[in-house]
Parts: structure tokens; sequence; C-alpha cells
């Protein structure tokens, strides 16, 4: 039988700009990590990497992370 991890809780705050544009922050509720996106579709995968195991916590993210910012190419932007 598989082990169950416990859950993790994330809040998701988003904004639309001027142009329809919508961006935002996703923020790990038990660790305060946080992480702009840039577009829906960049929501989910920013999701899945912060609930990845072997990705590390913290408050404040290195801003040459390749987490810190996601941009979809709708948007106009790439992924750093």
């Amino acid at each position: 039988m598989e082990k169950t991890q416990p859950s993790i809780t994330f809040v998701v705050r988003a904004r639309v700009g001027d142009r329809g544009h919508v961006s935002g922050i996703v923020e790990r509720v038990k660790t305060g990590e946080k992480h702009r996106f840039h577009g829906v579709e960049a929501i989910g995968p920013l999701i899945a990497e912060m609930v990845r195991p072997d990705t590390p916590s913290s408050p404040e993210p290195n801003p040459s992370s390749r987490r810190d910012e996601h941009r979809t190419a709708s948007d106009g932007g790439v992924t750093p």
C-alpha cells in the first residue's frame, strides 16, 4: 500500500491587467513561499514544481530562480 503524503495548501492571487493579461502570485500557505506567474497557463506547472519533494522551500525565492517568474507563450513571455 502506498503511503499518502499530507496535502499542501496554496493561495492564488490573480489580477487582470488593462489588456486582459492575467498575472499574480502563488503562495504555499505553510511556508510562505511565493512565486509570480504571468498567464493562467503558468499556474498549474508552477504549483506542480512547488509540490515536488526535492524542491527546497524558502520564504523569499532567489530572484534568479527559474520558479520566480513563469510566463507563457500566450502572454508574449517565455519561461526563464
